[in-house]
């Protein structure tokens, strides 16, 4: 009995010892999670504070208030004598939270900690922001903290990041934008009111620019009525060079101009857009010979190429065996290119649609001026002039050939006689005549 006792007495301690080692274990942890949530300190752009991580106080937390848009810097150092140690696994590593206190980047974590001098930025929305410092492992030592800020400016800070919100741009209008760690896309609306070529320009200040030329820059991307990609640039590999500029003849429409960051860049940019018109051209379609622009001997007209045309056909018809000429060539604002891959071709076609002769197909478009001709039977004939590869712009279209024009209205022919009734025909009769015709609309042309 008393072995029993005593069995009971030491499973008792036992027990009581391991109650005592959880409840200590449990007061530990507590005080250690108050000291881990060290208290917030606000911190001033442009002045150092002076932190200290030690074996009790692991964490300092800064609050940062950003009052507009713009770039956030935070800069650490550690002193040679006492200072926290640098690239270090028992070094420092930062965090940087947005106001709900959820991670947004961070410095240090996975491996060694962050190496002192350690220097670091962000483009952020305005709004309440928090910075940790905290020590790896047994990292301890003092460090100096400072934060810098750089207004973004004047920026247009409402949400365009949809078709449905895009901002409105006029031509040659300059717009002010900016990507940061919230807002990474814009969409820009155009509306042409007529053919023509429209213009992008891109841009980034010295300041806090987004990368050019960079995998973190930005891309721009060319969109129709509805949303549907018709061109693209620095979408594949790196993003767009600053500064840049490039040009798309379209037709009359709406338009959005997409930009937006690649992979983590961001900063601000400027973006301007241009008009050019493609003048008094015929808006109809001739894409086929049944459609084809019936040409008279020696008349001029105005082509256009686009994004969404590429080619017309032409009408002649010569009356009589004789010389067919076609004269093309490109004005020197917005022409199509001359002698180029991307340039035109010209094919010539019997009634019955079949090719007779073509020039600029094989190799590099036509040269401009393009001056040929044919010696045809009479009949019907048609040229068809296309576009070669992504070749845009206008062009003129002249074509000689034997043919029937527009007789000219007979000259108007009037009779004299005894107008007056003097029984005389003389110049008074003329006169007479004359005051007529001026006081009496429809007079006829000849009278008996």
């Amino acid at each position: 009995m008393v072995n029993l006792k005593q069995s009971k007495g030491k499973t008792f301690n036992r027990v009581l010892l391991v109650f005592l080692a959880l409840v200590m274990a449990v007061g530990f942890a507590a005080i250690g999670n108050l000291i881990v949530t060290a208290e917030e300190r606000e911190i001033t752009f442009g002045v150092q504070l002076q932190g200290n991580l030690t074996a009790t106080n692991t964490l300092d937390k800064y609050t940062v208030e950003l009052t507009q848009h713009g770039r956030l810097s935070v800069s650490i150092n550690s002193p040679s004598a006492g200072g926290i140690p640098s690239n270090s696994y028992d070094g420092a590593y930062v965090r940087w939270l947005n106001a709900s206190g959820i991670e947004i980047f961070s410095d240090g974590i996975p491996y060694s900690g962050i190496r002192m001098p350690f220097s670091e930025e962000m483009d952020l929305e305005a709004g309440t922001y928090y910075i940790e410092v905290g020590r790896k492992r047994d990292g301890t030592g003092t460090y100096f903290i400072e934060t810098g800020f750089t207004s973004a400016g004047n920026i247009d800070t409402r949400t365009h990041n949809s078709i449905e919100t895009a901002y409105s741009l006029s031509p040659a209008q300059t717009v002010k934008g900016y990507f940061t760690y919230q807002n990474h896309i814009d969409f820009y609306k155009c509306v042409l009111s007529e053919p023509g070529r429209l213009s992008v320009n891109v841009n980034h200040p010295t300041d806090i620019g987004i990368p050019s030329n960079s995998y973190d820059g930005a891309y721009v991307r060319w969109l129709n009525a509805s949303g549907i990609e018709i061109r693209g640039d620095g979408i594949p590999y790196s993003g767009i060079r600053m500064p840049f500029s490039e040009k798309m003849d379209l037709e009359a429409g709406t338009y959005y101009i997409e930009v937006g960051r690649k992979g983590s860049g961001t900063g601000t940019y400027f973006i301007e857009t241009g008009f050019t018109s493609a003048g008094n051209i015929d808006t109809r379609t001739h894409n086929s010979i049944e459609t084809a622009y019936s040409l008279s001997p020696g008349q001029t007209v105005k082509g256009y190429f686009t994004y969404q045309k590429h080619i017309d056909f032409y009408k002649c018809v010569l009356s009589e065996s004789g010389r067919l000429s076609v004269n093309v060539n490109h004005p020197i604002d917005i022409g199509i290119p001359s002698n180029s891959y991307d340039g035109a071709y010209v094919r010539w076609l019997n009634a019955s649609g079949i090719e007779i002769r073509s020039d600029g197909i094989s190799y590099s478009g036509i040269r401009m001026p393009f001056n040929e001709e044919m010696v045809l039977e009479a009949g019907t004939y048609y040229i068809e002039v296309g576009r070669k590869g992504t070749g845009t712009g206008t062009y003129h279209l002249t074509a000689t050939f034997p043919g029937t024009t527009t007789p000219a209205p007979p000259a108007p022919h009037i009779c004299i006689g005894d107008v007056n009734g003097d029984g005389v025909v003389n110049v008074a009769d003329i006169t007479h005549l004359k005051r007529i015709i001026t006081k009496t609309p429809g007079f006829p042309s000849c009278c008996n």
